[in-house]
């Protein structure tokens, strides 16, 4: 299981958007279905603020099919006790919509940004802030609930240098940049640090990191390779790749709400 936070949540058409593609004709199928929390209600309050940020969203994504509800109701209930840690329920609302459409389990989140009882703004992720919290909330989940981690040392044996793997740089960097988008494609990787971490246990000794790239090495090369390209830059979020790597909810909520800032 990883958990990705989402680009946007600046203005009310940005979460319509989102409950529509959440709650869209997969309900028919019950391959959507909220779990948590009421659409109309969340829209409301999202509605009422008046403040520049209205709503943080994102995904528990699994690569399990998790059938078992109060199984995902504890893992929810463990998510809000971390990311709104001190907070009673009353304090806040939260909508929970759970997708299976595409063989596994998608958990999707919406969190209007309002302390329901002071109405002060409610800010549940900070990347700076939280992302080591991010990072063992990911850890405590998977080996609690004996979940599938993308970030464990097996997942990185299809990446270790072997006699598989070219010796020439050019090409090298070929292999490895083909694996890496992979990875992304597939969530295992949601930013550079964990990008960083993969390649670290895969045997690579991180050498140097610019604005835009990252260089590698390891004992048996000459010297370091550099690997370039907007998910080896510092500002590398999964929320800025693709629909192939963020899926289709960055589609129908981040450009939206991109569009409605511009």
């Amino acid at each position: 299981m990883i958990v990705r936070f989402f680009k946007g949540g600046r203005t009310y058409k940005g979460a319509v958007s989102a409950v529509k593609y959440l709650l869209n004709e997969r309900t028919k199928d019950k391959m959507a279905q909220v779990i948590k929390g009421n659409s109309k209600l969340t829209l409301k309050i999202i509605n009422s603020i008046e403040r520049k940020w209205k709503f943080t969203s994102g995904v528990l994504s699994f690569e399990e099919l998790i059938s078992d509800k109060e199984k995902l109701n504890e893992i929810i209930d463990e998510f809000e006790k971390t990311f709104l840690a001190g907070l009673e329920k009353e304090q806040y609302n939260s909508l929970w919509v759970l997708h299976t459409d595409k063989g596994r389990t998608e958990l999707h989140f919406l969190i209007p940004r309002d302390e329901l009882t002071t109405n002060k703004d409610l800010s549940v992720y900070s990347y700076k802030r939280d992302f080591n919290k991010k990072d063992l909330f990911q850890k405590y989940i998977n080996l609690k609930y004996n979940l599938s981690d993308p970030l464990a040392p097996e997942k990185s044996e299809g990446l270790s240098i072997t006699k598989k793997w070219s010796n020439k740089n050019t090409e090298l960097k070929k292999q490895i940049n083909e694996f890496i988008e992979e990875k992304i494609s597939g969530g295992y990787i949601s930013n550079r640090e964990e990008l960083i971490i993969l390649l670290e246990k895969a045997g690579f000794a991180i050498t140097r990191k610019g604005k835009n790239y990252i260089s590698i090495k390891t004992d048996d090369m000459d010297k370091s390779i550099r690997l370039k390209g907007s998910y080896y830059g510092e500002d590398f979020r999964i929320d800025k790749w693709n629909e192939r790597a963020s899926g289709q909810f960055r589609e129908g909520h981040d450009k939206r709400s991109k569009d409605e800032i511009e």
